[in-house]
């Protein structure tokens, strides 16, 4: 973080109390409260150790610097995510009975999963599972957007596959 001293009148030493304040994302690994010497006119950087917690979603981190009778507050927002991509699993098989288990072997943060199961005597069936697959990738690429736009041009009058026509 760099502090910038532009209180008129305070000096070659002047003493800036920084402090930080993190929400329930984030935790400060060292000392949240520094004492910096700044020199009217000039600036200088803080440096934090952070670490995220488990909670995902936006954590904000506000800064506080004070100089005698003269306070700023700045906030900021990062994005806390899980360290993997996103993942789509696409499943086949047959079931002879009339139920059938199927585990989920991964650990998920429940924030993020969807888990869905489809049934079909085609294999089109499948097509669910790459459309949701394809609407979750994270590049933009322009292979990637018509890559979404064939299940739609596909599927788009084909209800028995769990498509609605306004969904694409």
């Amino acid at each position: 973080m760099a502090v910038a001293n532009n209180v008129k009148g305070s000096g070659e030493k002047a003493a800036v109390n920084l402090g930080l304040t993190t929400s329930n994302h984030v935790e400060v690994l060292d000392k949240s409260t520094r004492a910096l010497t700044v020199t009217e006119n000039r600036e200088k950087t803080a440096t934090y150790k952070l670490k995220t917690k488990s909670l995902l979603g936006s954590a904000t981190l506000t800064f506080q610097a004070s100089l005698g009778d003269k306070t700023s507050t700045y906030s900021l927002d990062l994005s806390v995510r899980p360290p993997n991509p996103y993942v789509t699993k696409v499943q086949t098989g047959y079931f002879k009975k009339r139920t059938v288990k199927i585990p989920v072997t991964r650990a998920m943060y429940t924030e993020f999963r969807t888990l869905e199961a489809s049934a079909s005597i085609l294999p089109v069936g499948l097509a669910r599972g790459l459309i949701k697959y394809l609407e979750k990738f994270p590049y933009g690429c322009t292979e990637q957007v018509v890559s979404q736009a064939f299940p739609a041009l596909i599927l788009n009058h084909r209800p028995e596959f769990g498509n609605k026509p306004a969904q694409f």
